[in-house]
């Protein structure tokens, strides 16, 4: 059986962790925080093909005024044995 996938993001020094799929909620009194996302995560498909999803985007701030981040990842590589 395949272990479930998951993904994590850091904000201000923690880190969070959700399943593919999930999403990660975060709240935070202050200021501005940086924020950095888990990539790129090898998922293997079976015993001959591993796909490499990478995030877009990596990393980035939360301010106030900008307090919502949205993290897709995508296929960039496929490799097969």
């Amino acid at each position: 059986m395949q272990e479930p996938v998951t993904w994590e993001i850091t904000v201000n020094g923690n880190t969070y962790t959700a399943q593919a799929g999930q999403q990660i909620k975060v709240s935070l009194q202050g200021s501005s925080f940086a924020w950095s996302a888990e990539s790129p995560i090898d998922v293997p498909i079976n015993a001959y093909v591993t796909y490499e999803y990478v995030a877009q985007p990596q990393s980035g701030t939360v301010t106030p005024s900008s307090p919502n981040v949205t993290v897709n990842y995508v296929v960039k590589q496929t490799y097969t044995r």
